[in-house]
């Protein structure tokens, strides 16, 4: 499902269901600010509070949309053949890599909206991972230099495939021949 070496993003799925989350508190202010100014009364001032009300509503989903496309084009993975590689921002880009070797464990959580919408949080455990009970990034007790990847939101299907890819890779030891004659060492007795 994923080619080494490119860029994926979250999923399309991840940007729909920031934008209905973002659309509901839209709808319940909208909502407020009608009632409040039906109970003020229109012709006692009641444009004095949906007037401004409606503005601040509008630079709100602006700035709802703009937040949603953030998340959804600036929050970037790939695997190659070492490390599953992070990447996140616009202007100031920063990368994460965790290589395989250090991966201890891969878990996918998913609350009943995120079912609903078929999209998952994926965390990746390394080694040194002080906490076994799987904290999450910035939870309480759990250092910044110390957690692993965090995905918050990315589709299911895409945490199935990279559970299943970061395990496998992860499963993988190096082999190194230390006889590389190839001649058995004799037994010692």
């Amino acid at each position: 499902m994923f080619t080494k070496g490119i860029y994926y993003k979250f999923g399309i799925k991840v940007f729909y269901l920031s934008l209905l989350r973002d659309g509901i508190i839209f709808l319940l202010g909208l909502v407020i600010i009608i009632i409040a100014s039906a109970a003020v009364g229109f012709s006692h001032g009641g444009f004095n509070i949906l007037l401004p009300g409606l503005i601040l509503l509008l630079l709100y989903a602006v700035g709802a949309i703009s937040m949603a496309r953030y998340n959804y084009s600036c929050h970037q993975f790939m695997l190659d053949d070492y490390a599953l590689h992070i990447r996140t921002g616009i202007i100031n880009t920063s990368e994460m890599s965790i290589p395989y070797r250090q991966i201890q464990d891969v878990n996918i959580e998913q609350s009943y909206i995120e079912r609903s919408f078929g999209v998952a949080s994926l965390s990746v455990l390394t080694s040194g991972h002080a906490d076994a009970g799987y904290a999450k990034i910035g939870e309480a007790g759990v250092p910044q230099e110390e957690s692993a990847g965090f995905f918050q939101q990315v589709e299911r299907a895409y945490a199935d495939e990279l559970q299943k890819v970061l395990m496998q890779a992860s499963n993988v030891q190096q082999v190194v021949n230390a006889n590389p004659s190839g001649a058995t060492p004799a037994a010692s007795v």
